[in-house]
């Protein structure tokens, strides 16, 4: 116990020292310092979907760390990592964007892009079978209503209806395949903030179809033909 205690402590001091680390460093600082101040705190490995080729997979490969922490007798989860900010640009730069999206998320929400290797790290009834047929969430924010399932079969010149929660009447909608060159912009009918529009999966359509919300990718699906 000693020497695990030293590595961590090593960690999450390095961490501090260089201002940079992966998510294991993240989640060390924010566990040793919330036990400096008297909380529970755990670090969850796990699974987090971040790209579109985890659409699909279930929770079984962990590749992510993130923590819970128990404040009034409730255990709350949050992803210091993710809060911090995310890879941009072509160059692959780390972009300093803090997101309180990620810290004490309802389970439910959490559960779209994080499973836990250890189920009761989930705090809600939820399956690997869930996990693994949700489409890709970049932002919580808004609430992937229809389609819900991450893998879309396409037939030949089909149109597909969408429905989001969390849409305002001036955010700007669009998306892409990876296969197309240039972003389709959408006008979606907005009420009591959900909005719906419907996306045309024409011949061209293969590969991935991103949503954008003002410039920013929300979420993703793979198209099956």
């Amino acid at each position: 116990a000693r020497k695990i205690a030293e590595i961590e402590n090593n960690l999450a001091e390095e961490t501090l020292h260089k201002g940079k680390g992966v998510c294991h460093g993240y989640s060390m600082v924010y566990a040793l310092t919330a036990r400096k101040l008297g909380l529970e705190c755990e670090l969850v490995y796990g699974n987090a979907k971040s790209v579109p080729t985890d659409i699909g997979k279930g929770g079984g490969v962990s590749n992510h760390a993130w923590n819970a922490v128990k404040v009034n007798g409730k255990w709350n989860l949050l992803d210091v990592t993710w809060g911090a900010g995310g890879i941009t640009g072509t160059k692959r730069k780390f972009d300093f964007k803090f997101d309180d999206s990620y810290f004490f998320t309802d389970p439910d929400m959490f559960f779209l892009n994080h499973f836990p290797a250890d189920k009761k790290w989930l705090l809600t009834a939820k399956s690997d079978r869930d996990y693994a047929v949700l489409p890709l969430y970049y932002n919580l924010a808004y609430e992937l209503m229809y389609p819900n399932i991450g893998v879309i079969s396409v037939g030949q010149g089909s149109t597909l209806p969408f429905k989001i929660k969390g849409l305002k009447d001036t955010d700007e909608v669009a998306y892409q395949y990876t296969s197309g060159v240039f972003s389709n912009k959408v006008t979606p009918k907005i009420t009591n903030g959900v909005g719906e529009f419907s996306v045309l999966l024409d011949k061209s359509a293969r590969g991935t179809l991103t949503i954008f919300v003002n410039k920013q990718s929300i979420a993703a699906y793979n198209l099956e033909r």
